[in-house]
């Protein structure tokens, strides 16, 4: 009786504990939520009145005001760094310099093989605990390398160039690379590239204004164009599918976000343009879940959610994440692809001058977890599949930073 005395008070313990655990992730989530609110509300507020007190700039009374609203922006942003930091630090490991340009960064699952753009040539690197050195120099593009997209269940990769081009890379040892002939079915720079799961089709997009339909073939390690999908009026910068593959979002310089739906014989069809306040081009944008993607503009300081209700996608605007207001003028750029890792609940983007690494919660709000300044708004980077380095590429300083990723 005694035994089962102090089992019955182990369990109750037990679950005491979990109990409290759930309280206190529950209450960490609904203040991270509380603060995007404020963060929300209050950059509302200070963006009328901002526009409103330009009007009165020659009144003496301006600038003590002014210094109030930046005053006030300024502590709303901090309010809760250091509870939301707490999640992620990264440590730098590595860095090493490269003077030409690197748009493009990947690696192969295991995360022991990294090829990056170097120019218009791909450098092979073996990557062991965030160390890195080049082992292969790959020239064949003959403008700059812009996108690279790695297997996920062979060892092969696809490179996109500034002059259109498409090679499809296969190997049979680590240092060993040998390129499919060149595509042209793109006539501009090559902005986008994702493949399916089961890795037998490649989407890409372009400066030309289309996305792309390819057909891979994995024997014979070449590509086959199936046909084009033209709605977009300008670039179109960035592509993701659902988690079921039906539904393709593609965003632009056209200011356009579309919906794309696969129908008949698996061919993709125009949906829906969907509606976005902001009225600014979009550079980046990615499906979270199988109805929900967020989209990240061109300069306005947020990123925005959006969700499919009744078979219509349209923007949560509860649910924006609110950046800090120091882009210093810079806008976002093409390339560097928002990661998202769903085993880690981590999200990846490059805004402006910071890499940000975020989290989803678990009522759908996103929260910034850590951000790094990177001091260069021109930054391309990647993620190891693991989620253990973040390892970046800086136009201004010309050279590879590394980072671990140290969970708390």
């Amino acid at each position: 009786m005694l035994k089962i005395g102090f089992q019955t008070q182990n369990y109750q313990d037990l679950n005491t504990q979990n109990l409290f655990i759930k309280k206190q992730q529950s209450t960490q989530d609904n203040q991270i939520i509380c603060e995007n609110r404020i963060r929300l509300l209050n950059n509302s507020w200070i963006t009328k009145i901002s526009s409103k007190l330009a009007s009165f700039k020659l009144f003496q009374e301006y600038q003590p005001i002014k210094n109030i609203l930046d005053n006030l922006n300024e502590q709303t942003s901090n309010m809760f760094e250091f509870s939301e930091k707490q999640l992620i630090s990264p440590k730098l490991c590595a860095t090493l310099e490269q003077k030409d340009l690197c748009y493009a960064i990947v690696f192969d699952p295991q995360g022991k093989i990294m090829v990056s753009g170097c120019g218009n040539k791909i450098i092979i690197w073996n990557f062991e605990n965030g160390q890195i050195q080049e082992v292969n120099s790959l020239l064949e593009h003959q403008k700059e390398i812009t996108c690279l997209v790695y297997s996920q269940i062979s060892n092969y990769f696809i490179s996109g160039s500034s002059d259109g081009s498409i090679r499809l890379w296969n190997s049979e040892n680590n240092n060993q690379w040998y390129s499919s002939r060149p595509y042209y079915e793109h006539n501009e720079w090559i902005y986008c590239m994702i493949i399916t799961q089961n890795e037998d089709q490649l989407i890409s997009s372009s400066a030309d204004f289309t996305i792309k339909i390819w057909s891979i073939d994995f024997i014979n390690y070449e590509l086959t164009f199936l046909y084009s999908l033209s709605y977009h009026t300008s670039d179109v910068n960035s592509l993701s599918l659902n988690e079921s593959e039906k539904v393709l979002v593609s965003c632009g310089y056209d200011s356009l976000i579309i919906i794309w739906q696969k129908g008949v014989k698996n061919q993709w069809s125009f949906q829906q343009i969907v509606n976005q306040s902001t009225q600014e081009n979009g550079y980046h944008v990615r499906f979270l879940k199988e109805d929900q993607f967020i989209w990240l503009p061109s300069k306005s300081n947020m990123l925005c959610v959006y969700q499919n209700n009744n078979g219509k996608f349209e923007e949560i605007v509860d649910k924006r994440v609110l950046f800090k207001k120091d882009n210093q003028g810079c806008v976002n750029l093409p390339f560097f692809p928002i990661i998202f890792m769903k085993n880690k609940n981590l999200i990846c983007l490059r805004h402006s001058l910071h890499i940000l690494l975020l989290k989803e919660l678990n009522n759908g709000y996103i929260s910034i977890v850590q951000e790094l300044y990177c001091q260069d708004w021109s930054t391309y980077g990647a993620v190891t599949n693991n989620g253990q380095y973040l390892i970046y590429w800086g136009e201004n300083k010309k050279k590879y930073d590394i980072y671990e990723l140290q969970y708390q």
